[in-house]
């Protein structure tokens, strides 16, 4: 069992109020940098011509990464949507020779969709405030800057009713533990980060740090405190057990469910005003 630990990063702002990225190749520790070259030269092997640029995210840039548990986080930019063929492909690139790094995880959207400036997107979020540049041409400097702000909030709670019911679908009657352990952890991650979202724009901070946003949360939430920190420990250390999960989801997901109604109701008016 992983032990809940008060570590993690939050988002820093500059005077104007804009994040500021922290994220540096020279924080990767040396222990994982030959794994992030292998891999980085395997994607421009494998699939360069389809490839507009590659980023790393997560605990590794940030100089945070721990043998054995840490894995590597990719942003993936392509010039076209991949096939499926295709996706599978990439996502059976791994690590195994590299008992250091528990996997390798991607998040992919095309060019286009990164660039649609009518829409907020997670990714260009992420390029521009975690990403570190690992191949082909950059595209930090022509992204837009982001705020601790209700557009970002928004990303983080408009979905999240739709997510629970899609989870509590996954459970019920799911007799594959493993399955049940993947859903478990993807809501409860789904549910934290909501929780610490209500809070965005009164801390103007993020952070994608479950135990971070845990605190967040609670510091304006103190009767929810057990409630998330139940999430938290689910998220970390989730169960097999697909009516315990549904027993939680059905009690404190309600709660957040309603909070996220909530919150979208008083931000319509907030921009009809």
């Amino acid at each position: 069992m992983i032990e809940l630990q008060p570590i993690g990063f939050v988002c820093q702002v500059d005077e104007s109020g804009v994040f500021v990225n922290e994220s540096s190749l020279e924080r990767v520790h040396p222990t994982f940098r030959p794994v992030v070259e292998e891999l980085t030269e395997r994607i421009a092997d494998g699939f360069g011509d389809m490839i507009h640029s590659v980023y790393l995210r997560g605990s590794l840039p940030r100089g945070l990464g721990v043998e054995g548990i840490s894995d590597i986080d990719l942003l993936v930019v392509t010039h076209q949507p991949l096939t499926d063929e295709t996706k599978s492909r990439l996502q059976a690139l791994d690590t195994g020779s590299h008992p250091l790094i528990n996997g390798v995880e991607f998040a992919v959207c095309t060019l286009n969709e990164l660039l649609e400036p009518r829409r907020f997107h997670l990714i260009s979020f992420m390029i521009k405030v975690y990403g570190v540049h690992l191949y082909g041409k950059n595209l930090q400097p022509i992204l837009p800057d982001f705020r601790p702000d209700a557009e970002l909030a928004r990303d983080h709670i408009a979905s999240i009713s739709d997510q629970i019911v899609l989870a509590v679908k996954d459970l019920k009657g799911n007799e594959d533990p493993e399955d049940v352990m993947d859903c478990c952890t993807w809501i409860m991650k789904l549910i934290i980060r909501c929780g610490m979202a209500f809070v965005i724009e009164e801390e103007r901070t993020y952070t994608r740090d479950l135990y971070l946003a845990y605190q967040l949360f609670s510091s304006h939430y103190p009767e929810k405190e057990m409630e998330m920190r139940q999430a938290v420990e689910y998220a970390i250390n989730p169960v097999c057990d697909p009516e315990e999960v549904i027993r939680f989801l059905s009690g404190f997901g309600d709660w957040i469910v309603t909070e996220a109604e909530r919150w979208m109701v008083v931000h319509r008016k907030e921009q009809g005003q």
